[in-house]
């Protein structure tokens, strides 16, 4: 497998079917990819791909892009800077909710960044729930084995602040690995749930 010095950019959707390995990757002096396997990324997720199968070689390693700004469903392209800074601010100062509600309207990442806080309980193995109450999620998994998830409940955070996990599935559901089993905080069925979705009341008021 050889690379070759040329640039080609690709969108988000572009790129999603496409096997592309990090910049940092062994090069040889006849652009060849010395090492076997590569850590590349395929459809979103990070795998281990052949040197054979890889169809892109990034070009820098520094593409980070903060979760904050990632939260805006509508963004113009000149306003990232000051959107970085206010949505950094707002989230030092969140208060959380006891029952937050999911964005009508998100980005589409919700749900990854809920998945990837490390604040929820993800299932290490398929299998199928037997057990489900407010302390523990008991699941038989597809191997043969067993694995109880442990919820936290009303535990001390920083700040103060309570951090509570409430199961999402039921009895008798099949899932699979990496499936959220329990919202952790500002969390709602998975997704990231930072505030609640207000209510209006619209009153006629030609009598005044």
């Amino acid at each position: 497998m050889y690379s070759y010095r040329r640039t080609e950019y690709l969108s988000a959707d572009d790129e999603r079917y496409h096997t592309i390995a990090q910049a940092n990757i062994a090069i040889g002096e006849n652009h060849e990819i010395l090492d076997d396997k590569v850590i590349a990324r395929y459809n979103g997720e990070n795998i281990l791909a052949n040197k054979e199968d890889v169809d892109y070689i990034d070009v820098s390693p520094k593409q980070n892009c903060f979760y904050c700004l990632c939260m805006y469903s509508f963004l113009g392209k000149r306003w990232y800077n000051t959107c970085f800074w206010w949505g950094l601010t707002c989230n030092v100062k969140l208060y959380l909710f006891l029952r937050p509600h999911a964005p009508f309207v998100g980005t589409g990442l919700e749900s990854k960044i809920a998945h990837d806080s490390g604040a929820s309980v993800t299932a290490t193995d398929a299998g199928t729930v037997t057990y489900v109450d407010s302390r523990r999620i008991e699941v038989a998994n597809d191997d043969g084995t067993t694995k109880t998830y442990h919820l936290k409940k009303f535990a001390r955070a920083n700040q103060g602040t309570c951090s509570n996990q409430v199961a999402i599935v039921k009895p008798g559901q099949h899932i699979e690995k990496n499936q959220v089993l329990a919202d952790g905080p500002a969390m709602d069925n998975g997704d990231l749930a930072l505030g609640q979705k207000c209510y209006y009341c619209f009153h006629d008021m030609a009598w005044l």
